[in-house]
């Protein structure tokens, strides 16, 4: 891809399992529509750079709407970037080595089962979007790593409370989960994260 497609207001792309999408530098898709991905296998979708500059990502605009399943996303300025008034459901997908894993300023995400890891901003950064995490330890999610290595960089929260529970951030100590969030008790203006309870790697409940 060298170009940005965009996928229109009416419109609809649906990719199939065992494609492998490589973009160049700076492209991107633009949905304001619908975009459909959803795989057989994990990573049977794959959204990945050319060479070795970074591509822009996943953008859902205006109303744009998504489904990922089975996905992997890497090399990206922003794998999801979520500024529209739509939904993203995100599932069994992996984003990894991108600057910022998942960016969301409007509409609603859902978080099921997926690896967010190893990006080099922000795992998952929140200005203004709805999130919905799992809410039961079978809908686990992984968010860890993210940052390299600076404080508050798996969950970046909006101006609201949310709920991000039966997540693995890499831990079970309580203190070095609090460490990968950023929210209410570092910044007054953002919303409180509730993080309990959260999972272990094999993703059993910790209760704090």
């Amino acid at each position: 891809v060298s170009v940005s497609p965009a996928i229109a207001a009416a419109g609809e792309l649906t990719i199939a399992h065992g494609v492998n999408m490589e973009f160049e530098s700076s492209a991107r898709i633009n949905v304001y529509g619908e975009l459909i991905a959803r795989a057989a296998t994990v990573g049977g979708i794959t959204f990945t750079r050319r060479g070795t500059g970074t591509w822009y990502g996943l953008r859902f605009l205006t109303a744009g709407h998504g489904e990922l399943d089975l996905c992997s996303i890497q090399y990206a300025t922003y794998g999801i970037d979520l500024a529209s008034n739509g939904t993203v459901d995100l599932s069994r997908t992996s984003i990894q080595d991108c600057n910022y894993g998942v960016r969301a300023s409007n509409g609603t995400i859902s978080f099921t089962n997926n690896q967010i890891f190893d990006n080099t901003g922000y795992g998952v950064y929140l200005s203004g979007a709805n999130p919905h995490f799992g809410t039961s330890v079978n809908e686990w999610n992984d968010i860890l790593d993210n940052g390299n290595g600076q404080a508050g960089r798996n969950l970046r929260n909006g101006p609201t409370d949310i709920s991000a529970n039966f997540v693995w951030w890499g831990t079970t100590v309580p203190s070095e989960v609090e460490e990968g969030l950023w929210h209410e008790p570092d910044d007054n203006n953002l919303g409180l994260i509730d993080w309990d309870p959260y999972c272990t790697e094999e993703h059993d409940i910790i209760v704090t």
